[in-house]
């Protein structure tokens, strides 16, 4: 514009740019003038102009310039961590590489965060699935590494266990079972941990799957796998663990978990590989950079949806500046205190007689959830035990281990759905069930048994007080 006289000093940014000229049109700066037809389309000419009369004043315009129409676009990523290095089997937890890097990336909490998302609407949406790898390796493998990733996250957001279990065999390794081993571990307390994740089918991993199978099929009395490697049949196993887990981060039953997917509509087709073509940060980055690696789910009103993948791939929405971006909001995860949790609160003065080593152990369905003493929290008088993500729909049965002592029982079969908080209180606080414990060992044989007192609801830690039974 500068070479024919419009030299404003115009930003770089198209929206700016137009703003500027608005500007320039309502305060007289700026003049538009019809260009004589008998210009050649070629010329760079303009008709004279007698610069002594005063130009008309302009009609009044808008504030806004509306330059374009916008469109809308939320978003949710999943990263590199959740998933093995250069593999495309989504994980339900931080890989053991992302743990060391002191990220807590959660791939059910993602999943969780969209179903969530699409739940608190008002009007549909339409579910793309992205994925992106950085620029190490060759285009062909990004692209290709991108999209199977990305159908993956997609399988697993859509509860297609026959499909992520076919996906996980045909393009999955040795590090991806045991990276579910280790969250199964972590997550249910299963015996099946099995050491480092090394991509080595060793003792160590052999022992760890066998665990794992044989604890499945005594929950679910359904086989899990057979055999010296991770199987269909294993995948299938690991994947209703993704359901349960689901489930409870949502505070549904498996029931709840299929009406909140009656709200997912996934755009034709529903998954996109991007490739390198997209990076997450600047435009200069290094060949090797984890937060390009990544797959995200990308949310559109109908209305609003790409057209076609574009070129480069990913072009159609992450080249198109008409595009306005939202982040949605993750999931609850396996730790923070917001979200469906369950607290038991016991009387300090209750634990004293137990020894160092004792702990609170939770079990009911899938779950084997020990929590130490030593890492309850205390509120009061009370020491508070935290279970984040336990699911409704089950019975459970609470106790209080210190060897050589008997386990004492707190509680025996029963449902904890009234303490739950479920999706449509994704941020409210638990209500701790306090019970009196008998008195310490030594003391026991004179004492009742154990009795309960009401909930008890808090809004700080500084107001919880149990009622007295």
């Amino acid at each position: 514009m500068s070479r024919h006289g419009l030299a404003l000093g115009l930003s770089r940014q198209p929206s700016e740019q137009w703003k500027q000229i608005a500007a320039a049109l309502r305060s007289g700066a700026m003049a538009v003038f019809e260009r004589q037809r008998a210009l050649s389309k070629y010329s760079h000419g303009f008709p004279e102009i007698d610069l002594e009369d005063e130009p008309a004043a302009p009609e009044p315009i808008a504030d806004e310039l509306d330059v374009v129409d916008r469109r809308a676009v939320e978003y949710l990523a999943v990263g590199d961590f959740n998933f093995s290095t250069d593999r495309a089997v989504m994980l339900p937890g931080p890989s053991s590489e992302g743990e060391l890097a002191g990220d807590d990336a959660d791939g059910v909490a993602l999943v969780a965060g969209l179903l969530a998302h699409l739940r608190q609407l008002d009007a549909a949406r339409r579910v793309l699935v992205a994925g992106h790898t950085d620029a190490a390796g060759s285009f062909a493998h990004n692209l290709e590494l991108s999209k199977r990733r990305a159908e993956s996250v997609q399988l697993a957001c859509d509860g297609d266990a026959s499909g992520f279990a076919d996906h996980a065999v045909a393009h999955g390794e040795t590090a991806d079972g045991q990276e579910v081993l280790r969250w199964t571990a972590l997550r249910f307390g299963w015996g099946c941990d099995p050491g480092t994740v090394d991509n080595d089918d060793g003792p160590k991993t052999s022992a760890a799957r066998q665990q794992f199978r044989d604890r499945f099929q005594a929950e679910f009395e359904e086989a899990a796998g057979t055999g010296l490697a991770f199987v269909r049949a294993d995948w299938l196993a690991f994947f209703r663990l993704y359901e349960h887990d689901l489930a409870a981060r949502l505070g549904v039953t498996a029931t709840g978990l299929a009406q909140l997917r009656a709200d997912l509509v996934w755009a034709k087709p529903p998954v996109l590989g991007c490739g390198e073509h997209w990076p997450e940060g600047a435009i200069r980055r290094s060949r090797v950079n984890r937060y390009d690696r990544r797959v995200e789910l990308l949310c559109f009103e109908p209305d609003d949806l790409p057209s076609g993948a574009g070129d480069p791939p990913g072009g159609s929405v992450y080249g198109d500046p008409t595009y306005t971006w939202t982040p949605i909001r993750p999931g609850p995860g396996p730790h923070p205190l917001g979200g469906p949790c369950f607290e038991l609160a016991l009387m300090a003065e209750d634990l004293e007689g137990f020894g160092e080593d004792a702990s609170l152990r939770l079990r009911g369905g899938p779950y084997d959830l020990r929590h130490a003493f030593a890492d309850a929290s205390r509120r009061g008088p009370h020491r508070v035990f935290h279970f984040h993500g336990i699911a409704k729909g089950g019975k459970y049965t609470a106790t209080v281990e210190s060897a050589p002592d008997d386990p004492v029982v707190l509680f025996e079969h029963a449902s904890l759905d009234s303490y739950i908080a479920g999706i449509d209180a994704p941020d409210q606080q638990p209500q701790a069930i306090a019970i009196h414990i008998a008195r310490p060992p030594e003391q026991r044989e004179s004492v009742g048994p154990y009795e309960y007192s009401a909930p008890i609801g808090y809004d700080d830690p500084e107001d919880f007080e149990a009622e007295t039974p």
